[in-house]
């Protein structure tokens, strides 16, 4: 029987063979980073500065309205800036909704917490 002669790698191919699979790797990675990003969003500003300009807006045009010889133009322009508001508010809340159903399903994929029985 005769001893056992390694087989020679050659280099190249080897450092070939690494880059192939640290090229897959970071694919998959970016892949599945991709996929969480896209199920859990964040705002792009905070809810607590969203509200405080809407209130601050909302209190600006609560004493142009009481204030006598408003124009039908500024009032047309108010009931504009409330509209947006409202849009605004609308649009947040099925943001969240969105968010909070793709973060139950995360949760859910996870199963019971491990001291719960």
């Amino acid at each position: 029987m005769q001893p056992a002669v390694p087989i020679p790698v050659k280099p190249r191919r080897l450092s070939h063979a690494l880059a192939l699979l640290a090229s897959a790797l970071a694919l998959l990675f970016a892949a599945f980073a991709g996929d969480a990003a896209a199920q859990v969003q964040r705002p792009q500003r905070p809810f607590a500065l969203v509200v405080g300009e809407w209130e601050r807006t909302l209190d600006r045009i609560g004493q142009d309205i009481g204030r006598p010889g408003s124009t039908q133009a500024e009032l047309s322009n108010q009931r504009i800036a409330i509209e947006q508001i409202q849009q605004g508010a609308i649009k947040l809340k099925d943001e969240s909704i969105t968010r909070a159903t793709a973060l139950r399903r995360l949760l859910e994929t996870l199963g019971p917490s491990p001291g719960a029985s």
